[in-house]
């Protein structure tokens, strides 16, 4: 009798795991502290997400895949230019060599040019119709400048009586990456910093301006590190640069920013003299916290 009742009651519990299926495994999320067990899995989406921008730096060249970004290496005529060739590099225990774009010389930078707006005005109406604008990029800075560097910048200068204008990812001189967006309204910029990056590893960030919430974000690896309300509306840099003449309300440089350049390397605004770049994407609009996690794996993917 008794060995009848276990049998029973075996093939019950049997009958409940077909039924209901096995509990869900625990899985791990980034957070700025680390990773955290939980039992609810990120809604990540199930299509990748498609770049506006998508910039490459293979085959020794530096192009934009959908056509929407002319680019060019360029140097203040002192420096050696910047080069796109093989670099070994490690994420986490694995080392792999990997096509990227190397800036050794603090008058060295690539200059990006979007076709689709002529002036500042078309930049931000683009931001303001989309709802935000999100810059993506995976890189490794060991620059010894002393001086904020930086890694994709357009920014307005401060001094002068030029109005603070633009956007820009870049480093401190203490090696933390920052998102910083002008309003020239306010006359203002808003920043949001992260905690110091790797000097190790490439460092994957995400910076976000969210139009709707007036808001910017970063963050890195994927994980959501700062975020603060923005003094105001996004605005493209709307001034003429100084070393070519020409209005940045649709240029974005990566590496140094030459708009303040003086025919001298170590006066170019946010010089970098050690930047490894692998990977820059431009979103049209604000990415979401679950985004940032898919686009952070898609990115690191290239070192499995």
């Amino acid at each position: 009798m008794k060995k009848a009742v276990a049998l029973l009651l075996i093939a019950a519990m049997s009958a409940m795991l077909f039924a209901c299926g096995a509990a869900e495994p625990a899985v791990t999320i980034p957070t700025t502290a680390g990773t955290i067990a939980t039992t609810e899995k990120p809604v990540l989406p199930a299509d990748p997400i498609e770049p506006y921008a998508d910039i490459d730096f293979e085959k020794s060249t530096v192009s934009e895949k959908n056509g929407v970004i002319s680019l060019e290496i360029k140097t203040n005529g002192e420096a050696d230019a910047a080069t796109v060739k093989e670099v070994p590099l490690t994420f986490g225990k694995n080392t792999k060599t990997l096509s990227a774009l190397r800036i050794e010389n603090t008058g060295t930078w690539v200059k990006g040019v979007f076709g689709e707006f002529e002036n500042s005005a078309d930049f931000d109406a683009f931001v303001a119709e989309a709802g935000g604008i999100s810059i993506e990029v995976f890189y490794l800075d060991n620059s010894t400048t002393g001086l904020t560097r930086g890694i994709v910048c357009a920014t307005e200068s401060i001094g002068g009586d030029g109005k603070r204008s633009g956007f820009g990812i870049a480093e401190t001189a203490g090696g933390e990456p920052y998102f910083v967006t002008g309003h020239p309204v306010e006359n203002v910029y808003s920043t949001v910093t992260a905690n110091k990056a790797s000097e190790t590893e490439p460092v994957h960030v995400l910076a976000v301006y969210n139009a709707e919430t007036v808001r910017n974000s970063i963050y890195i690896n994927g994980a959501l590190v700062s975020s603060d309300r923005a003094a105001g509306a996004f605005a493209a840099a709307d001034k003429t640069e100084a070393y070519e003449g020409f209005n940045m309300g649709n240029v974005f440089y990566i590496g140094a920013d030459p708009s303040a350049l003086n025919e001298k390397p170590e006066k170019c605004d946010f010089p970098s003299n050690d930047l490894t770049v692998l990977d820059v994407k431009f979103y049209n609009r604000a990415l979401s916290a679950e985004e940032a996690v898919a686009v952070y794996n898609t990115a690191t993917e290239i070192f499995k």
